[in-house]
């Protein structure tokens, strides 16, 4: 069974972390929620996240929330004063970066070829689109193919946009695995954004994974110390999920909730992260 269908699996488990968290659901409740013996459910849970259910509900309670958000500002602190944050190799030395210059920007992908393709990954299904500088679009598509198409064609209405499945392939299977092939290379990323929200992106990528940001934190980072909205509106135009990793932003309370691909596929990606 693939990382896709077990995750298929255990999105009912997850829901029920998500609306039970506080009162640490147990094994068997779990595998009932997905019609499964408790024996069975642990050894797909376990193939699937590389811990134990009980673990990973652990790694989603309040309290561990907020002790990673205590942490977060020295962590995001070192990382940006160290240039991690730069154009350069990231926090992992598995991701860089290249932002559009203003004056590509306004030209709105005049000239580019985006190639893309629909791949299964360990969260469900997605979409992945690249030009020959690196990815530029990274959606979970959960069905919504045309959806997604029509958004990177607003994102880049002069490109030429052409579906190339062997051309994305490889760069679909470093995403969540990112030393698979590549020669050792980091990911590239192409990112098409205002100043502003480049800045943002460029804060947030310096956050390793198994850590946590407040918005405050982020706002704090960019030195826009008033504008904690207006993070949250450039954490939702990200065009490159996962690899800007606003799954990593919670609330200050330490909620889960407001991610744009769902709550239950949030709790399981920062549990997948924080168990490796």
């Amino acid at each position: 069974m693939s990382e896709a269908q077990d995750f298929e699996r255990v999105r009912a488990a997850i829901a029920l972390l998500a609306r039970n968290w506080k009162k640490q659901p147990g094994l068997d409740e779990m595998a009932a929620a997905v019609g499964l013996s408790p024996a069975h459910f642990q050894r797909l849970f376990t193939r699937w996240a590389g811990i134990s259910p009980t673990r990973f509900v652990q790694y989603l309670t309040l309290d561990r929330a907020r002790r990673l958000l205590a942490s977060s500002r020295p962590v995001l602190e070192t990382a940006l004063e160290t240039g991690l944050s730069g154009p350069g190799r990231l926090h992992d030395l598995f991701v860089t970066f290249e932002a559009l210059s203003p004056g590509e920007y306004k030209r709105k992908g005049e000239g580019l070829v985006l190639r893309y393709g629909f791949h299964q990954g360990p969260f469900g299904r997605f979409w992945l689109a690249a030009s020959d500088r690196g990815v530029c679009g990274l959606a979970f598509a959960d069905g919504a193919e045309a959806e997604e198409r029509e958004k990177m064609r607003l994102r880049w209405p002069k490109a030429r946009l052409v579906e190339d499945k062997p051309f994305i392939e490889p760069l679909a299977e470093r995403v969540f695995h990112p030393t698979q092939g590549g020669g050792g290379d980091p990911l590239g990323l192409h990112i098409a954004g205002t100043n502003f929200q480049v800045k943002v992106w460029e804060a947030l990528m310096a956050v390793p994974p198994g850590n946590l940001v407040s918005y405050n934190d982020l706002a704090q980072a960019i030195g826009r110390e008033k504008c904690p909205r207006a993070i949250g509106n450039a954490l939702g135009a990200n065009p490159i999920a996962y690899l800007i990793p606003c799954h990593r932003v919670i609330r200050a309370t330490g909620a889960f909730n407001d991610y744009r691909w769902g709550t239950e596929r949030k709790l399981a990606i920062l549990g997948w992260e924080q168990a490796r």
